[in-house]
């Protein structure tokens, strides 16, 4: 690294880069197996442990490293590999569980130590221990039905054989809290560390919002190759609830739109997170089909570290979408963050990363990101139920205001535009149960085409003004008409009626833990009373990105990313 970028290049990244660190199961398996139990034995297994350990940790600081995410030694005498020496019960061995805690005892104050010996040192200790013992001890609310058997392996309790061809296979890999003797499933460690920062075992010490970072780690997974690039360039989103993935957790007031309660995220990994979907939103679909595992974290989470912040925004972008939003400030105003203000924290967002890397370098990542825009839906409706009737200045008044925001992140930087036009918002479920026999209100579709159409005029004159602007307009509301009319040829039986509501169609109330919930949601087009199903919304984004000619212009979202 040295030898390409230089020893300060080098030292920059590694300062700002997080090391994360998990060690020290073996020892205690070894440990015990020796059985070395005597106390002077195991006050020298300690001490040897925990100066190799510092070692390690000193190494690394000499080298560059400054962020330490640490994660303790769990419940390591509670494996199926271990209980199956219980030749009675199968009991967890409460010895080397103990040797695990004492171990972990001394692995806090060594790095409290170190922590106060050396300048910049920041770390966090993640209490693996803790967390996997309450999993033991309410399985149910992870969703376990098995906490003890081995899914793959052979023998009690899949433990007597390793994992491989020939081997016992469970039916249900999600019950299993086990994979194999000793590892556990894939499928549960993400929820598992969602539940870290929800719970609070996270022990939060010099350094914020670790367990952020796993999430992002995980959560936001590069898949370049998928996405026929190498690294996807930063993702920056704005709008409303259809692409909102929680800045609205963190707005203060009784009355703001808030998904973070069941059954929203019912299919989504761990517990409900702001979107309004019962699994992942139209943003995250976008940000998967661009390369990335979902879309990138909201603002006001990311703004509570401005170094997260600025990290996160240079690599992997940031959303700035709310519920409620709309086009014009007194849309919803005080119970969301309207465009224009979206467009005022990217500018804060920038100052950030200007203040880290220069204001070239900046420039660099905004002009090779991709701008995700979908909003006005909110604008429309509240438009049509305030009654009004000169939609002829509401729809000027729309354009001025969206052109002036893309002007001010044109002149921020951006240059690639992938813009959701409005939905066909005469057929939410809302608007259904206002019609006495369930029909679609042609005044809002038509009013949300009227606005549409100006859109798609703003966007080519743009185009044809500012140097280096290029775009991809996506027609959600043509393809929802075109689902709408076909619904079978999209999988769905029902286009009319929420998942999770009350009353008609599901659209007399929100959704709520004591909702009415649908038997199979992949089969529904609306998740709740105005936001398309997961499904709803993976199909929009894989149309909008290389799908049917007819649903992007001029050019679609997958060559809007490669454009040079």
């Amino acid at each position: 690294m040295v030898s390409t970028l230089g020893s300060h290049a080098v030292d920059a990244i590694l300062s700002k880069s997080i090391f994360l660190i998990g060690i020290g199961s073996n020892d205690m398996f070894v440990f015990s197996a020796a059985e070395q139990q005597q106390q002077g034995d195991v006050a020298a297994f300690y001490a040897s442990l925990v100066s190799n350990y510092s070692a390690a940790i000193h190494e690394l600081y000499k080298l560059g490293a400054r962020k330490f995410a640490i994660i303790n030694v769990g419940l390591v005498g509670c494996v199926p590999r271990v209980r199956v020496l219980d030749a009675a019960a199968g009991a967890c061995a409460d010895a080397m569980n103990e040797l695990a805690a004492g171990f972990d005892a001394a692995l806090e104050p060594m790095l409290a130590r170190l922590a106060g010996k050396l300048p910049g040192m920041a770390y966090s200790l993640a209490d693996s221990f803790g967390l996997t013992q309450d999993a033991f001890a309410n399985p149910e609310a992870s969703g376990y039905t098995d906490i003890a058997g081995a899914c793959c392996g052979g023998g009690r309790l899949g433990a007597e054989a390793d994992c491989q061809l020939g081997a016992t296979l469970c039916a249900d890999r999600d019950r299993f809290l086990f994979w194999d003797r000793e590892l556990l499933l894939q499928l549960k460690q993400t929820p598992y560390w969602q539940r870290a920062m929800v719970m609070g075992y996270n022990k939060k010490l010099a350094m914020e919002n670790f367990v952020l970072c796993l999430m992002i780690f995980m959560e936001v997974v590069v898949r370049g190759a998928a996405a026929g690039i190498r690294q996807p360039p930063p993702m920056y989103v704005f709008g409303d609830s259809t692409l909102d993935v929680g800045n609205n957790n963190y707005l203060p007031g009784p009355k703001v739109p808030k998904a973070n309660v069941p059954y929203y995220g019912i299919d989504f990994p761990g517990v409900p997170s702001g979107r309004f979907s019962n699994g992942y939103n139209a943003a995250d679909y976008v940000a998967k089909t661009i390369g990335f595992g979902s879309s990138p974290p909201p603002y006001l989470l990311l703004a509570q570290s401005p170094s997260l912040l600025v990290s996160t925004a240079l690599r992997i972008g940031a959303s700035y979408a709310s519920a409620g939003a709309g086009i014009l400030d007194s849309t919803n105003a005080g119970k969301s963050i309207p465009l224009s203000k979206q467009v005022q924290y990217l500018n804060a967002t920038k100052t950030k990363m200007v203040a880290q890397v220069g204001s070239s370098a900046a420039n660099a990542v905004l002009a090779r990101s991709f701008f995700l825009i979908g909003i006005g839906g909110n604008d429309i409706n509240a438009f049509a139920s305030a009654e009004q009737s000169d939609a002829a200045a509401f729809y000027d008044s729309l354009i001025s205001t969206y052109s002036a925001a893309i002007m001010d992140l044109y002149t921020m930087g951006a240059r690639k535009f992938a813009i959701i036009n409005g939905p066909l918002a005469g057929c939410l479920p809302f608007v259904r149960v206002l019609d006495a026999a369930g029909s679609c209100s042609d005044d809002r579709n038509k009013l949300a085409a009227g606005f549409n159409e100006r859109l798609a005029s703003l966007l080519a004159g743009l185009a044809t003004k500012l140097p280096g602007f290029v775009y991809s307009l996506a027609d959600s509301y043509g393809n929802m008409v075109d689902t709408f009319a076909d619904p079978k040829a999209s999988g769905f039986t029902d286009i009319a009626d929420a998942c999770c509501g009350a009353g008609r169609f599901g659209g007399e109330a929100g959704c709520t833990p004591n909702s009415t919930l649908c038997g199979d949601r992949d089969k529904y087009y609306f998740w709740d009373r105005v936001h398309p199903s997961q499904r709803g919304a993976m199909l929009k984004a894989q149309a909008f990105y290389d799908g049917l000619p007819r649903y992007t212009t001029p050019i679609n979202f997958k060559q809007l990313l490669h454009h040079k």
